[in-house]
């Protein structure tokens, strides 16, 4: 039999294979309630937005740490940047 977290609730398949309920509740649940795949759809949606919004924010911000790391090698003077 496979492994089975302890405490987790599962149900026996075929041939001594184990899923857990949540995951038989995840596969068939939107299909017996149009409401829970309309929210389905809703949210991964905006999962999806969301992600886009994380990678536009993470380029903005390197290309800003890029400008000021370069502005602030042009400003230090010449003698700042000499070893002791």
């Amino acid at each position: 039999m496979a492994p089975c977290e302890p405490g987790a609730e599962h149900i026996l398949l075929t041939e001594g294979h184990v899923m857990a309920k949540a995951l038989i509740g995840h596969l068939n649940g939107d299909l017996r309630d149009p409401r829970i795949s309309a929210d389905n759809a809703r949210l991964r949606k905006r999962v999806a937005e969301l992600e886009s919004l994380v990678v536009r924010l993470s380029e903005e911000n390197d290309r800003l740490v890029a400008t000021r790391a370069a502005e602030l090698l042009d400003s230090a003077p010449l003698q700042e940047m000499q070893p002791a």
